[in-house]
């Protein structure tokens, strides 16, 4: 059943993701609020999609964002440049 499902989502030492497959959203929604995982698929597994993190929990990775444009920033550091034109060749 669900909490069974759910329990066995918490008791594993990963957290990459977790699919359900149903046509309640009212049971997808409980189960996507109790799963501790990076994604959570509904009725789907495996699809990437750039505009979504790729995000893992616990020994899956190391919680960092990665595809989606958060991701992006994640990995990247701003740096102002004031330069003279004037002076350069």
């Amino acid at each position: 059943d669900d909490d069974e499902a759910v329990q066995q989502v918490r008791n594993s030492r990963y957290g990459l993701t977790a699919s359900i497959f149903t046509q309640s959203r009212q049971r997808a929604e409980r189960f996507v609020a109790a799963v501790d995982t990076g994604t959570v698929y509904v009725n789907r597994c495996n699809f990437v999609d750039a505009r979504l993190g790729w995000i893992g929990q616990r020994a899956s990775g190391n919680g960092s964002l990665a595809l989606a444009p958060e991701g992006l920033q994640a990995f990247s550091a701003r740096k102002s440049v004031n330069l003279d034109p004037s002076q350069l060749k």
